[in-house]
């Protein structure tokens, strides 16, 4: 792991509001970043203590509560549980919205038939803070109580959205800038979905389980993970994978912050498919003819116009292959637009006039796979 690349990206503090001296160095291989619709997203970092000197700086579960993690300046987390084996202290930051939310305990109690559920919701989030996207089609009065913190029982305004949620049978998450709740044919309507299949850049495999008689589907892709953009609650349109071709919902994507090779991305099936489909790439309606099981890493050793050329690393460089079919452009980021660097998977939407594509040029790392129709470049390094 690069100390330097992993303090670009990450920031954290201690109760105190300070960086920990030393804290990169002593972080125990790459930061895990789970981003969900299911619960919480987190950030799970490992810790060699030793000397217990970070350990030392943890002084009580209210007082860590305030440390924090930023990932590229807009992704913040606060710390939520810490546990200790050996030497290892093992850190997990939760979205820090969530982490609001379940900081406001007091007593709120709704008689039936005063507001809506989402209206409800609302006003939790506004009271902590936390800016809400709600299914407007919610317009029926609530019939029963809502209520936070009743009699004896202690409750925070986390624990009743998520509850509320799931008697209504709707998705609740934070996507780090708002908080979202609503059923899955609201979800598809919120944008447009991209349009995904096999060997097309960023997707290397689509594996899945589809069966008639079940009330979901599951599907996983194979991504390369600093070109994959689509988070938790985006909208996926599956081409060329038979019974699996359809509307699906990004559920789950568990990466390193560092990661450069490939991660998985869990989709669920989308209970509709009204919605106007764009193209990912051109050539992701055009599957080749794979090869070889794997890819392999190789370098860009001349482009002519439209055409590239790459030798598998360690190959011989008088013999490239090539022109090769795939992906000819990458993904670049301009700092001195937005002041944010980082891998086109992290940019917020509001970030994203910030990368473009731009051609491959001489001395790019591509992943090539030979098809059929000839080399294929699956993915360039970012």
């Amino acid at each position: 792991m690069n100390v330097d690349d992993l303090q670009q990206r990450l920031t954290l503090t201690t109760a105190a509001g300070k960086e920990p001296d030393d804290f990169y160095v002593a972080i125990e291989g790459d930061p895990v970043l789970t981003t969900t619709i299911d619960g919480a997203s987190t950030l799970t970092v490992k810790i060699n203590d030793p000397l217990r000197t970070f350990l030392a700086q943890i002084d009580s579960p209210s007082e860590a509560k305030k440390a924090t993690a930023t990932i590229d300046g807009t992704l913040k987390f606060n710390l939520a549980h810490v546990s200790k084996a050996g030497n290892t202290l093992t850190c997990i930051y939760e979205d820090a919205l969530i982490s609001r939310l379940r900081a406001i305990t007091s007593k709120l109690v709704m008689k039936p038939g005063t507001l809506t559920y989402a209206a409800f919701i609302r006003r939790l989030a506004s009271e902590a803070g936390v800016q809400a996207s709600l299914n407007p089609a919610d317009l029926s009065l609530a019939k029963r109580s809502l209520a936070r913190s009743m009699g004896a029982s202690t409750s925070n305004s986390w624990q009743v959205i998520a509850d509320i949620a799931a008697r209504n049978g709707w998705r609740c998450f934070s996507d780090g800038s708002q908080l979202i709740v609503g059923n899955d044919a609201w979800l598809l309507s919120r944008g447009t979905p991209l349009q995904v299949a096999e060997f097309a850049d960023p997707v290397d495999r689509i594996d899945f389980a589809v069966n008639p008689n079940a009330s979901t589907h599951t599907a996983t892709l194979r991504v390369v993970t600093p070109s994959w953009s689509a988070l938790p609650g985006d909208v996926i349109k599956v081409t060329e994978a038979g019974p699996a071709n359809g509307n699906w919902i990004v559920a789950k994507w568990t990466r390193g912050l560092l990661q450069r090779d490939f991660s998985n991305v869990q989709l669920i099936q989308a209970t509709s498919s009204s919605a106007t489909v764009t193209s990912l790439d051109a050539r992701a309606a055009h599957r080749p003819n794979r090869l070889n099981l794997d890819p392999m890493p190789a370098e860009v050793v001349r482009v002519e116009g439209t055409s590239v050329y790459a030798v598998p690393i360690g190959g011989d460089r008088s013999h490239p292959l090539g022109p090769c079919h795939g992906q000819k452009t990458k993904f670049k980021t301009f700092t001195a637009v937005t002041g944010v660097s980082g891998s086109p998977a992290m940019v917020s939407s509001s970030e994203a006039s910030a990368v473009k594509r731009v051609p491959i040029a001489v001395g790019d790392t591509v992943l090539l796979v030979e098809t059929l129709q000839g080399p294929w470049i699956l993915a360039v390094e970012e």
